[in-house]
């Protein structure tokens, strides 16, 4: 699982000081881990990507995926 790929593309999960996690860091934090725990034990992601759908079939691996709209996934 590539944590770095998507932590790059939310700068914004972090306080300014560029490593402390805030919020929306840490839900995508944990977010990230059960998506990756659903994908190698082959089982459907916890929630769809997108806060509408279904999920079907083995969660993709969420290191090569875009990064979950954390704050409209969860409606924080």
């Amino acid at each position: 699982m590539e944590w770095s790929r998507v932590a790059r593309q939310v700068p914004f999960w972090l306080y300014s000081d560029g490593i402390h996690l805030d919020e929306y860091g840490a839900h995508g934090v944990a977010d990230f881990m059960s998506r990756a725990v659903a994908h190698v034990t082959g089982r459907p992601c916890p929630l769809p990507q997108v806060p509408v759908g279904s999920t079907t079939g083995v969660c993709p691996d969420p290191g090569f995926m875009p990064a979950v709209d954390i704050a409209g996934l969860y409606d924080i």
